[in-house]
């Protein structure tokens, strides 16, 4: 059966595998990250341990930087040539990439974070030989995440801020000009890559009232996610801040629809738990855990939100 991002909908609080089965020798495995270890490895870990498999960690991280990350990968080729890692776990679309590259197979892995495995190469196309790589995906439409805010808070006009470097970006962006057309919403994009002044000279302008933005909103961006603190206090109480994923709210910003961050943790972990008993990556289908409706409680009375059952509140 093909093995697409078919958006495998899996509510992940209920788990199909026992906690009480314990593996009798630690796993060794390899964890690259980008910049930091998020709550999402956090939650991979904390379940994998809940799961009764042992495990022992080397981590790597990228330093944001691809360049960097692909050379340290490629001194780690005869690792993965040996067989030294039981499996491989990686966080978000650039990382999941590089060292799938490099790994070519050899060492199961699990993505986490990846908004779209199949546009990056991660998963076959059907009738393809499938390597042994899984994993989880954040991938919810524009479209459905705008028909969730659009229940709940008016959107007079939007403002999409994004790295026109990130392909997550990019998809997201052509999304947002579907919808906004269909309901005849404003839309003006702005893009601000890394390493220039662009977002800063733009934040000017939208506190100067120079640009007028109600309502901003960021897809599923590393970049963007990376400043999304920075922008929640400079924007937060005047703007409704929409955002892509839970981290968004996390960091402040009103609302996002979206899997929250613990199921996708506790979901890669599940795919790796099954790995260790014997299922073949290559067979394990990517999941998108349940998106949810995530509010900040501040926004609720900030902006006069009125949220319908289901949705997850945030401090």
């Amino acid at each position: 059966m093909a093995r697409l991002i078919g958006m495998v909908m899996a509510a992940l609080l209920a788990f199909s595998i026992p906690v009480a089965r314990a593996e009798t020798a630690a796993k060794n495995i390899l964890m690259v990250l980008w910049r930091i270890e998020t709550d999402y490895d956090t939650a991979f870990k904390e379940r994998l341990a809940q799961l009764g498999v042992k495990a022992q960690y080397q981590i790597i991280f990228g330093k944001e930087s691809r360049d960097y990350l692909s050379e340290v990968m490629r001194d780690r080729e005869g690792d993965f040539a040996q067989g030294r890692f039981d499996l491989v776990y990686t966080w978000g679309s650039t990382v999941s990439s590089i060292v799938d590259h490099v790994n070519r197979g050899r060492v199961p892995q699990v993505f986490n974070v990846v908004y779209d495995p199949k546009e990056v190469g991660l998963v076959a196309e059907p009738g393809q030989a499938q390597r042994p790589v899984t994993g989880i995906t954040n991938g919810v439409p524009a479209a459905t995440q705008f028909d969730a805010f659009a229940k709940v808070a008016a959107l007079p006009k939007i403002c999409m801020i994004f790295n026109p470097r990130e392909r997550n970006a990019n998809v997201a962006l052509e999304q947002v000009i579907d919808w906004t057309s269909k309901h005849k919403v404003p839309l003006q994009d702005f893009r601000v890559a890394p390493g220039t002044d662009a977002l800063p000279v733009l934040l000017d302008k939208i506190e100067a009232g120079e640009i007028h933005c109600p309502v901003i909103y960021a897809g599923a961006d590393s970049y963007m996610g990376s400043q999304a603190k920075m922008l929640a206090e400079r924007l937060g109480e005047k703007f409704l801040l929409l955002g892509g994923t839970e981290r968004f709210v996390l960091n402040g910003w009103a609302m996002a629809y979206a899997p929250n961050v613990q199921s996708m943790g506790y979901a890669a972990a599940e795919l790796a738990a099954k790995i260790f008993r014997g299922q073949s990556a290559a067979d394990l289908a990517v999941v998108l855990p349940q998106p949810k409706l995530i509010v900040s409680q501040a926004a609720v009375s900030r902006h006069g939100l009125k949220l319908p059952s289901g949705t997850e509140l945030r401090n």
